[in-house]
């Protein structure tokens, strides 16, 4: 999905959706938005957009909001219904910080996508017989970090920005069930120097989806794999390891829940230490090519 995708939407309040903003100090939100009364209510809007072809965008935005220099600032919504329907088949994603005009991304830096997750239950869990999934534990489906910035350029309008977009393998799609168990959270942080002085900068928080009617599509899963708690950090409420300031590296092992095919991978984590990760098959296969091309 392309962010120019939103230019032909009409935007409409949700007045049956709420959504709200806490501003804090640093990401530590757990002891300074623990109260409701941390939380204020702000602007959330849809969009309903057909596009070319047999695609159409499905998008809400929060906001708008003025944001300063070194300002931190989480949001979320209440259930999203009715943004998408059960069986709608979504081909990409757009999650990110946008201008005032809602359609032009604003890169990293000034706005740092601490993270952005729309979340959604499972609770058919598409016929696999498994147990349901609350939205807790559902919390990847759709998502953006700051670290899928794709270049070095930033400011408002970044070509890096991109990054912040998803397109699923052509041919396939997410078959959408349990649709009105969806909920957005993110936090958002100003990493421009405060000075005195200094102007805020105003932006909505933009997610969208593309839908096509293609009954036909491969429908796909996520799996999401996240590193086994710490040993050296095991109190850590946010399941942080170690990340020595020399080159180290640390493994684990498991096993895939069922049989697949993994077309498409994303890393993401929360420090500049990172150098990688590789996800490695213990029983390869031949390479069908004896002199594979690099």
């Amino acid at each position: 999905m392309r962010f120019e995708q939103l230019e032909g939407c009409t935007w409409e309040p949700m007045a049956d959706v709420g959504a709200k903003s806490c501003e804090h100090v640093g990401e530590e939100t757990i002891t300074q938005c623990e109260d409701e009364d941390d939380w204020s209510s702000v602007g959330l809007e849809s969009c309903r957009s057909e596009q070319a072809g047999l695609s159409s965008v499905r998008a809400v935005r929060l906001g708008p909001f003025f944001s300063l220099p070194g300002q931190w600032r989480s949001l979320s919504t209440y259930t999203l219904r009715g943004l998408l329907g059960e069986g709608d088949r979504v081909v990409g994603f757009v999650g990110a910080p946008t201008a005032e005009d809602g359609i032009t991304p604003i890169g990293y830096p000034p706005l740092h996508v601490h993270h952005l997750h729309v979340r959604k239950a499972e609770e058919a869990r598409q016929g696999l017989g498994l147990p349901p999934v609350g939205r807790v534990h559902g919390s990847h489906w759709f998502e953006t970090h700051g670290d899928y910035a794709r270049g070095d350029d930033f400011g408002v309008g970044a070509a890096s920005a991109a990054g912040y977009a998803t397109r699923l393998p052509t041919g396939h799609c997410y078959v959408v069930n349990s649709a009105d168990a969806l909920d957005l959270n993110a936090e958002i942080n100003d990493v421009r120097v405060p000075a005195g002085g200094a102007s805020a900068l105003a932006f909505y928080l933009t997610v969208a989806f593309e839908l096509r009617e293609d009954a036909g599509c491969r429908p796909l899963s996520k799996f999401w794999l996240r590193r086994p708690a710490s040993r050296e950090l095991p109190a850590s409420v946010w399941a942080r390891y170690a990340a020595p300031p020399t080159p180290a590296v640390t493994w684990w092992s498991g096993a895939m829940p069922a049989a697949g095919r993994l077309l498409h991978a994303w890393r993401h984590t929360h420090r500049a230490r990172d150098g990688g990760l590789l996800l490695l098959d213990p029983h390869p296969h031949p390479h069908p090519h004896p002199h594979p091309h690099p």
